[in-house]
């Protein structure tokens, strides 16, 4: 089972949310996640995520999982003044985040993309 924590850091002067998931995933922590997430997007501030999935391991969350995940999420992902990068090196996790993605994208334009290099999913939040 997963566990996620949520913290703050700074980038070329701006301010990232980084929300890590750590451990086997789950669906109930990814969503549980999500939750924590869209009350800070119903700010409406603006809000720059780096979803962290370097120390997930794939686990409980199938493909089929997925559709319900973003149905979850679309309250943050799908608001404008949110701005999402998910970092997932793992290639299975990449790949379900792809698909998450690909789910998304009618409401998310571009302001979700998914890297395989930190430093990229990074810089990606910051120059938009």
């Amino acid at each position: 089972m997963a566990r996620y924590e949520v913290l703050t850091e700074t980038h070329a002067g701006q301010t990232i949310v980084v929300a890590r998931l750590i451990g086997q995933a789950d669906t109930g922590t990814v969503s549980e996640l999500g939750a924590a997430l869209a009350a800070r997007a119903a700010q409406g501030v603006p809000l720059r995520i780096l979803l962290d999935e370097g120390e997930l391991r794939a686990g409980l969350v199938l493909p089929q999982d997925i559709r319900g995940i973003v149905e979850k999420w679309r309250s943050t992902i799908a608001r404008p003044n949110v701005r999402l990068a998910a970092y997932a090196p793992n290639p299975i996790i990449f790949g379900l985040n792809r698909l998450g993605l690909s789910i998304a994208a009618r409401d998310t334009g571009d302001r979700v993309a998914v890297f395989s290099r930190r430093e990229e999913a990074l810089d990606w939040l910051v120059r938009g």
